[in-house]
């Protein structure tokens, strides 16, 4: 007897693939640097039609008070101890001397100095780099402001890279490690609308939000992959996308948006 009912859901699937025989809208980018299949993308900045993983691209210092005479400024960026700085001149002066040795840092692009008091540094690293300001400390003078630092990015959810078949799986002695990744200048077969399996690092529902990694975390929790919460600036929220069918700690669920 024919089959008279099909369901809409695939039940079985990989990392990457798509979910269902619905409608589904995609794109084929340019990868910017290596893409692992199934991992959320950002689109590069300054560039049509290109992709890259997501990263914490930026870092805003903001001091609670003026520089003042003597004060000596200790500075860490990606876990670099910068020379320390000594203030010179006056306030102005002195953040323009620090933004310029954030600046000179290797993977960075820029670091200004804004807001009406120019107690404030927004550091922007190289595309595809990471931009921590790791520590800002004020020591010496009569007085010495303090600071509050917020690492983040720059990046919002693009789309997913999708597994084709000729991506095929690598393999060690040990088995497979999963379908090769596109290479940088790879076009990327990148879902724009429709439904895709994904991987994610903690218990999700449908009833969650969906998040995507842009820092990695312990085991599996790998930068572009999903969850339900930000992990302490970790990750960022995926606006307008669902999971249509959640997973357990290190399964496949089925994640569902709609880029314009």
């Amino acid at each position: 007897m024919s089959q008279l009912q099909y369901n809409r859901l695939m039940t079985i699937g990989s990392e990457g693939d798509l979910a269902t025989c619905q409608f589904n809208n995609k794109m084929s980018p340019r990868a910017f640097a290596e893409i692992a299949i199934g991992r959320g993308v950002a689109k590069v900045v300054g560039e049509d039609y290109a992709v890259r993983l997501p990263a914490q691209n930026q870092s805003v210092v903001v001091l609670d008070a003026d520089l003042v005479t003597s004060n000596s400024i200790a500075v860490s960026v990606n876990g670099v101890a910068l020379t320390p700085i000594v203030f010179a001149v006056d306030h102005d002066t002195t953040m323009l001397a620090i933004a310029t040795a954030i600046a000179l840092q290797p993977n960075i692009d820029t670091a200004v100095v804004s807001d009406a008091n120019n107690r404030t540094i927004t550091v922007i690293a190289d595309q595809g780099q990471v931009a921590t300001v790791d520590s800002f400390v004020v020591t010496l003078g009569a007085s010495q402001a303090g600071a509050v630092i917020t690492n983040g990015t720059q990046d919002s959810f693009y789309g997913v890279a999708l597994r084709t078949q000729n991506k095929e799986n690598l393999n060690n002695a040990s088995g497979t490690t999963g379908p090769a990744p596109y290479n940088e200048g790879d076009a990327v077969s990148m879902l724009r609308q429709g439904k895709v399996l994904v991987y994610v690092d903690q218990d999700v529902t449908s009833d969650d939000p969906v998040y995507m990694r842009i820092v990695a975390g312990a085991g599996d929790s790998l930068i572009g992959r999903f969850r339900k919460d930000a992990d302490s600036g970790s990750a960022i929220l995926v606006a307008d996308a669902t999971y249509t069918v959640g997973a357990t700690d290190g399964g496949l669920a089925t994640l569902e948006f709609n880029k314009p």
